[in-house]
């Protein structure tokens, strides 16, 4: 289903597109290829959507929270807003203090892109594709991104990018949906349990930038192996949760890397994906007046972003994964969200 919700600054149609099967469904908007709703059972059957997102549409427009936005070209940060490519340095735009975060103002989160409804293997799916020019934010080359959402019977949201470009460039896609199980979004995400299969995290500074340095989350407030709640360390850390959480065994094959659960609702969600790490964050500077789809003012931790992707400030970083996508090759990646009860 196809709803014309509003106009971009430029005068292009906004719309909402609704997909279901069985118990599921997903609302997401062309405005940033954004998830605006996910509706999963709880164990008693009722529906709950999971993810945060905005009552007034308008507010994706300049939103800096991304509420289930597509972000990119380059998720995350890169310091001083400038890397080197081919012996070229690129200066980008610099929208958080003097580094840049997740591409600023010429984001694709704040693209309107196109879409069309498919089913594939008899399942619902959103295919949605925007181009990103030459120059824009001062990064390189012509890139087309597709991204693709499908929507199981049994649960899953299978989250699909390819990307092609016309000349050496770099690029590192997420969605930044915040999750919150409970449904309530007047309370926090603090009483969550969350399991990952990260033995390393990327150390950053007080900028959260990164050191360049990996450190291993056993023995630390990041070590979660074994089912943590996500309050019960989180004051060890200053801000809380901001940080690329790093695979144990990352094969670049998908796998399942981490599960969370809420006791209040019963629903589970695993996590799988291709990528190599996650920034795990928890939802530390969502403001009072981003006011949810139910009216309630936002809180502070009231969702928790799995924000799948290769580890930030790539570039910069030669030990780190690269994220850079040469002319002729295709950029592709799968994340699964799989939802259940227990």
């Amino acid at each position: 289903m196809k709803e014309l919700i509003g106009k971009t600054n430029n005068g292009e149609s906004i719309y909402k597109y609704s997909i279901s099967n069985g118990k599921y469904s997903l609302e997401v908007l062309t405005l940033g290829a954004t998830i605006y709703s996910l509706n999963v059972p709880d164990k008693d059957g009722n529906n709950v959507d999971v993810v945060l997102g905005y009552k007034d549409f308008e507010d994706y427009k300049t939103s800096k929270t991304y509420y289930g936005m597509n972000v990119g070209r380059v998720a995350n940060r890169i310091k001083g807003a400038k890397f080197t490519l081919n012996g070229v340095e690129y200066n980008v735009e610099k929208n958080e203090g003097e580094n840049c975060l997740h591409s600023g103002s010429t984001s694709l989160a704040y693209k309107n892109w196109a879409c069309e409804e498919l089913v594939i293997n008899n399942n619902p799916a959103l295919k949605l594709s925007v181009t990103s020019f030459n120059g824009e934010g001062g990064f390189p080359a012509n890139i087309t991104v597709w991204c693709i959402y499908m929507l199981t019977d049994d649960g899953q949201l299978i989250i699909n990018y390819e990307a092609i470009c016309d000349k050496d460039t770099i690029l590192n896609l997420t969605n930044h949906s915040y999750f919150n199980l409970s449904g309530d979004y007047t309370s926090t995400i603090l009483d969550h349990k969350l399991m990952l299969d990260c033995d390393k995290y990327v150390e950053v500074d007080d900028k959260a930038i990164p050191t360049g340095r990996l450190i291993e989350t056993v023995n630390t407030p990041f070590d979660f192996t074994q089912f943590h709640t996500i309050g019960e360390r989180i004051n060890q850390i200053p801000g809380g949760y901001d940080h690329a959480m790093c695979f144990s065994n990352y094969t670049q094959q998908l796998a399942k890397v981490g599960e969370v659960k809420c006791d209040r609702t019963h629903i589970v969600m695993d996590i799988s994906t291709t990528l190599p790490s996650l920034q795990l964050y928890s939802g530390n500077f969502i403001a009072e007046d981003e006011i949810n789809k139910d009216g309630s003012k936002g809180i502070k931790n009231g969702g928790i972003c799995f924000e799948t992707q290769f580890y930030p400030d790539s570039p910069n970083n030669v030990n780190f994964p690269s994220i850079l996508l040469k002319k002729g090759d295709k950029y592709k990646h799968v994340t699964i969200y799989q939802f259940g009860t227990y």
